[in-house]
């Protein structure tokens, strides 16, 4: 789900700057900030309050669990950390020509289906 409101999210983030340069005022945007991150931790919160509902019947479970509250409020921020590292190294991937990290061409794609149903058949005969 994160990867698809990734380049969105990096677009805001930049079109803030060039809005800086538009002459937005920055204590507007930086209060915009301040309501998504609180919205973005409001949901945190409500998906930590259902998990410890749902641990109702593990008491050792749900001890830790209710223990590590402060989690739900820095999630926000974590997720904005790792959504630069996956955005460059989606950006890495796509531009480097050596690249094989998680990214296979679909011509290599089709070699390995091709590759892997001929061997299917040719078991199927063998037997």
């Amino acid at each position: 789900m994160d990867h698809t409101f990734l380049f969105p999210r990096m677009i805001w983030m930049f079109a803030s700057i060039a809005l800086l340069f538009l002459r937005y005022s920055p204590i507007m945007m930086g209060m915009s900030y301040v309501i998504i991150y609180l919205l973005y931790a409001l949901v945190s919160l409500l998906n930590y309050v259902c998990v410890v509902q749902l641990l109702r019947g593990s008491s050792e479970e749900r001890h830790y669990y209710v223990r590590q509250w402060w989690v739900a409020f820095t999630l926000p921020i974590y997720n904005f950390i790792c959504s630069w590292i996956r955005y460059i190294g989606i950006l890495n991937s796509m531009v480097d020509a050596k690249s094989t990290w998680n990214s296979t061409r679909f011509s290599q794609e089709t070699r390995q289906i091709k590759s892997v149903i001929k061997s299917d058949f040719t078991r199927k005969r063998g037997k």
